[in-house]
């Protein structure tokens, strides 16, 4: 088994203000645990992540919590490993896009989208309703 946690849950589980915090330190301690196997980010969600943290938060300490999940100061406090966007899932989540601009998913969201499914990843956890219709998605 295998996941890959995107932006919302990540920024959810630093930032105590908001709404769906308390559902993403659950989800956190489970992909900690191996409930879901292996856990993934992408570059694009890492970096989704950060603006994310610091337009919502305006705190330094949220922004570096947030990046430490991916970059821990101790690599045994690892709990996600990035993955980077390859050209060619550059250019199908662009494709994706295009074909289905009315599902309304930003570019990241495509790239989730491609990367759970060319590369076999089993599910994405995520608070985005509109990955639904094309990945499993745990909220």
């Amino acid at each position: 088994m295998s996941a890959l946690v995107d932006t919302g849950v990540l920024v959810a589980f630093y930032n105590e203000r908001d709404a769906r915090h308390q559902r993403a330190v659950e989800l956190v301690a489970e992909l900690k645990e191996g409930t879901h196997g292996d856990v993934f980010t992408s570059d694009y969600v890492f970096d989704e992540s950060i603006s994310l943290a610091q337009a919502r938060t305006g705190r330094v300490d949220v922004v570096l919590a947030v990046g430490g999940s991916v970059f821990p100061d101790s690599p045994e406090d690892r709990w996600v490993l990035l993955l980077h966007v390859s050209v060619d899932e550059f250019f199908r989540s662009w494709g994706s896009l295009k074909r289905h601009a009315d599902a309304r998913l930003s570019f990241t969201d495509w790239t989730i989208v491609e990367m759970v499914r060319g590369r076999g990843i089993d599910e994405v956890v995520s608070f985005d309703s509109g990955l639904d219709a094309w990945v499993t998605r745990i909220s």
